[in-house]
């Protein structure tokens, strides 16, 4: 019971001295849509090498993925976080 009181102490230290941070807000186009609504699309832009491995039937990874509203038009997002590429394969 000591060691549970204890750990909730060093807890309550860390928050008060680390507050978490709120989370920034989400980028939406006009419509109020963000990029993970059904209604955004992920265009993928390939290099070269992406090209030519598409034209061959293989997978290629995109250098960049801009997620754009198909109702609006907007561009919500331009990226080339290689952890947003791997998710738009």
């Amino acid at each position: 019971m000591d060691d549970k009181s204890d750990l909730l102490g060093e807890a309550h230290k860390i928050l008060a001295e680390n507050p978490p941070q709120p989370m920034p807000p989400k980028a939406t186009c006009r419509d109020g849509y963000t990029r993970d609504h059904y209604m955004v699309e992920a265009k993928r832009k390939y290099d070269f090498w992406g090209w030519l491995s598409l034209l061959t039937g293989i997978n290629a990874r995109p250098v960049e993925v801009t997620f754009q509203c198909t109702k609006c038009g907007d561009v919500i997002e331009v990226s080339r976080d290689p952890r947003i590429l791997e998710q738009n394969w």
